[in-house]
């Protein structure tokens, strides 16, 4: 008669019952063991601050890089402070005359207290504490040959965006 006996970690011996003097049998196995440290968590440099902002119930996006600032705020009308702005117009524009005729307007360019130019119609400010941005517009007025006397008045576009 032969019976299987399971020894250790799935070897299969096989003994036979013979009436004889009894003797042990020994076999080797593998074993093996992986010992890892705990797991720890500990908090960043900086904690998810997204500033202050003003929705219109429209909803938004605000994005901070891995240092904690914000670096995009998008959907909503002001993010404050140390938002970056870009302060722009899209050209040059022309006046219209009461009595006729037309004289351009250029070289326009914002100026003010933390507002830097970058070049004519392009400006760059970071929004203070205050959350109030002050600029100044200035520029240049063409006027050619010919230009008929009178009242001039026309509009023109400003842009803020933040960045």
């Amino acid at each position: 008669m032969t019976k299987k006996l399971l020894i250790g970690a799935g070897l299969a011996l096989s003994a036979v019952m013979i009436a004889s003097p009894a003797h042990a049998a020994q076999t080797a196995g593998a074993s093996k063991a992986k010992v890892v440290a705990p797991v720890t968590v500990a908090a960043g440099l900086t904690d998810l601050n997204f500033g202050t902002f003003v929705t219109d119930g429209n909803g938004g996006i605000i994005d901070l890089d891995t240092d904690g600032n914000r670096i995009s705020c998008m959907g909503f009308s002001v993010c404050t402070p140390g938002q970056t702005l870009h302060i722009s117009s899209p050209s040059n524009f022309f006046l219209n005359g009461s009595n006729g005729g037309t004289v351009e307007i250029g070289n326009i360019q914002f100026n003010g207290v933390g507002v830097v130019v970058q070049s004519y119609f392009h400006s760059n400010a970071v929004v203070p504490a205050s959350g109030t941005v002050d600029f100044r517009i200035t520029g240049s007025l063409w006027a050619q040959v010919g230009t008929l006397n009178g009242d001039y008045t026309g509009t023109f576009a400003v842009n803020v965006d933040y960045q």
